[in-house]
């Protein structure tokens, strides 16, 4: 029994670091993955480090978070089960841990440099400013978590000193920004008091289609001026020339926006993050957009 309440609290504990969402992280490899410098090794590990510092910092946010909104999770249906909320967890050790992971984020950070710090630093001012700030704050709290999605982009070319196309980061907002307001509609469809305080549905429709269409345009701008030359059999010299290959990946986008969109407004149950992150269609459109994007890159160039 004793053993049992031991591994339940450990349990209990890497919930609280929410290690799942940690694939949002995986951002800071975009500069060298867009700029076909991915397996550049020096580069591939200061991402990796990136990465961990990270993972690091994400899950000390989740930690002030439960820390913060303990007692009004206490009384929401679903988030009163969370570590800290139910009492699992103390506060003094939640504490304890966001100041170890604060720590060891810092410490690895460090190793990359101040340009990197500084950035990381950023990071977690964003995500403190909306979370004692900005968060009750009409259209502002939208802009700001979508900044802090943007930043992870920013994080991994201060890593790197690789630079990407400002399209691509046009459309990485972009997708943040309908990221952010879908969540925002889907907690207006599960009767979140602060957000229907704040938002009308039609409001919130109307900032999903603006930026449903913003994400698929910009996309398509960036894959329009990215031109390719590779030979069409290898070893033979016979080359063709200048295309726009990435432009094949854009139905793979076009059907994820879809889909998204689908889920957000005729699937809206349970849990939002866990909702996409399972759903089956939307994966796999992510999974064949990233391979196709892999095989342009470093197979066909």
């Amino acid at each position: 029994m004793k053993r049992g309440i031991i591994s339940s609290y450990w349990v209990q504990l890497l919930f609280l670091l929410r290690p799942w969402q940690w694939v949002k992280n995986i951002a800071v490899f975009i500069p060298i993955i867009f700029t076909e410098r991915l397996f550049v090794p020096g580069l591939f590990t200061r991402s990796l480090i990136a990465f961990c510092s990270l993972c690091l910092l994400s899950s000390s946010h989740y930690v002030m978070n439960d820390i913060v909104d303990r007692k009004k999770d206490q009384e929401d249906p679903i988030r009163k089960f969370r570590p800290i909320a139910s009492g699992i967890i103390s506060i003094s050790t939640g504490w304890t841990t966001w100041i170890i992971l604060v720590l060891m984020a810092v410490s690895i950070a460090f190793r990359l440099g101040n340009s990197f710090v500084l950035a990381v630093f950023i990071y977690s001012l964003i995500h403190y400013l909306l979370l004692f700030v900005f968060r009750h704050m009409t259209i502002i709290d939208i802009f700001v978590l979508a900044i802090g999605y943007v930043m992870r982009l920013y994080v991994g070319e201060a890593a790197t000193g690789v630079h990407v196309s400002v399209w691509l980061i046009l459309s990485a907002f972009c997708l943040s920004l309908l990221v952010a307001v879908g969540k925002r509609r889907y907690d207006y469809m599960q009767k979140n008091e602060s957000i229907m305080d704040r938002y009308t549905v039609r409001l919130l429709d109307s900032y999903v289609t603006m930026f449903a269409t913003a994400t698929f345009l910009s996309y398509v701008y960036y894959t329009f001026l990215s031109t390719f030359t590779f030979e069409a059999i290898r070893g033979t010299g016979v080359t063709i020339g200048e295309r726009k290959w990435l432009m094949i990946t854009i139905p793979f986008v076009l059907y994820g926006i879809m889909r998204f969109l689908q889920r957000i407004y005729i699937d809206a149950k349970g849990n939002f993050q866990k909702t996409l992150m399972t759903d089956i269609p939307l994966l796999f459109s992510v999974c064949a957009w990233g391979s196709f994007l892999l095989f342009i890159l470093y197979v066909l160039t």
